[in-house]
């Protein structure tokens, strides 16, 4: 080949590098509605509603829990993209961004950036709900104007989400009507965003835990006032 021949070889080569894309290293597999890149899984149960896993032991939790009964949501597949190692997933509601590979989540390396039922936020993992509504007590014995208890976390908040957690709760099976517990520390998180539509959040936790039971009257017996 001659020496002009060999420069032209040589600048097609230089041509064709320039024009590949960067290699980003994610190896994201997307499978419906779910998410999958090595050791975290994302599920995008609806626009407002995703879970967010992470199995360090190997094996991700398809099983019903002592908490969540039913993830048969209607499909709604997210918009799946890559940018310099950074996974994004994308609903008409939310973008959650992930840096690929870095686990367990943390805000660092995670985030989710929502706008649904008039309100918008961005939520990063450990950030307080300091707007949380509370939740229920037990009993209320021995409870007075006085002496109020604080209470737990509840369902709604009036930051316009709620991150439920279901991480450490014993799988259910069904079939054998036992538990079985987890192995390993793992995550398994509920994120909902709803703003100030309270009555979607609270529609969503039930597709997702199931109607809660309400007794019989006849089972209080008789009141007298």
């Amino acid at each position: 080949m001659s020496g002009l021949g060999r420069v032209l070889v040589l600048l097609c080569t230089v041509v064709l590098c320039v024009g590949l894309p960067a290699p980003t290293g994610v190896c994201a597999e997307v499978n419906g509605n779910q998410v999958i890149e090595g050791e975290a899984r994302f599920t995008v149960l609806s626009a407002t509603l995703l879970r967010l896993e992470y199995a360090p032991a190997g094996g991700f939790c398809d099983d019903p829990t002592v908490l969540v009964q039913s993830r048969g949501f209607p499909t709604c597949e997210p918009t799946v993209s890559e940018q310099d190692g950074w996974l994004s997933i994308k609903t008409p509601a939310l973008e959650l961004r992930w840096k690929a590979g870095s686990v367990p989540f943390t805000a660092e390396n995670l985030s989710i950036a929502w706008k649904a039922g008039g309100k918008s936020g961005t939520w990063k993992p450990g950030e307080d709900d300091e707007g949380n509504l509370g939740g229920t007590r037990p009993a209320l014995d021995g409870i007075g104007h006085g002496n109020l208890p604080p209470l737990d976390d509840g369902l709604l908040s009036r930051e316009g989400w709620t991150l439920l957690d279901d991480s450490e709760r014993p799988i259910w099976l069904g079939e054998e009507g036992w538990l079985k517990e987890r192995v390993g520390d793992g995550i398994d998180w509920y994120f909902f965003c709803y703003g100030t539509d309270y009555k979607q959040m609270l529609r969503q936790y039930v597709d997702l835990c199931g109607k809660i039971p309400m007794l019989p009257r006849y089972a209080f017996g008789a009141w007298f006032s």
